[in-house]
């Protein structure tokens, strides 16, 4: 996808203009991201890209930068407006009579813009060291190979076979929560050998191991879902 967004851009279509996502076709994104295999959830991408578009020209003056301005260099408050403004970024859950809050891809969207502008100019923000693990199906793999978490024997035999979770079962969001509160197990442990880190930087090294194939050996959980 990353690709084929690049080359998009590259040719002249004007895939970060709010304007022409609002408006966008089917036949549109097709195009954009055709390549050997058919992308899941089309039609949620293309509601989702639809949606980005219209609340930037509705809400933001048509430029995402309007939302970073009206954040005043908080990271939190620049993830919950990204929440509040667009439906597709709501990552909530419900696990019995508690409502779960993992804000995934807000959460990486203010990490990126800080990375990408090295925490200068647009990218810079207080609290940065208060944003969570981003939950996602890549960190549970590793997580699990390092033997920081186990599964119950029922759960690993769904994730071992493949079987699809549900979006919002309680096994996903058991997952999902376990993943957040062993980075932060993680965080304090390295704090206690004198380094002091952020829940986003172990998450990316948890990532990077997940590019390993000794971490691979085992499956990740499978779920169809926008969120991650």
């Amino acid at each position: 996808m990353a690709a084929s967004l690049k080359r998009a851009q590259e040719s002249g279509i004007p895939i970060t203009q709010p304007d022409f996502l609002a408006n966008l076709s089917a036949d549109d994104l097709k195009g954009i991201l055709s390549g050997n295999v058919e992308i899941p959830l089309f039609e949620e991408r293309l509601f989702n890209l639809r949606e980005a578009g219209r609340i930037l020209n509705s809400t933001w003056r048509g430029d995402i930068i309007h939302l970073l301005e009206s954040a005043k260099g908080n990271a939190l408050v620049a993830v919950k407006k990204i929440v509040d403004s667009f439906p597709s970024f709501r990552d909530d859950a419900r696990y019995g009579e508690i409502e779960v809050y993992f804000w995934k891809r807000a959460q990486i969207f203010i990490s990126d813009v800080n990375l990408a502008f090295a925490g200068r100019k647009w990218g810079k923000f207080i609290h940065m060291d208060k944003l969570t693990a981003f939950a996602d199906y890549k960190l549970p793999q590793v997580l699990r190979a390092l033997g920081v978490i186990s599964y119950h024997p029922d759960l690993a035999s769904k994730v071992d076979s493949m079987q699809v979770l549900s979006q919002g079962c309680e096994e996903e969001i058991e997952i999902r929560a376990m993943t957040v509160w062993a980075v932060e197990a993680l965080k304090n442990a390295f704090a206690a050998q004198g380094r002091e880190v952020s829940s986003t930087w172990v998450d990316n090294w948890l990532w990077q191991l997940g590019q390993m194939e000794s971490f691979r050996k085992r499956p990740y959980h499978r779920c169809r879902t926008i969120f991650y």
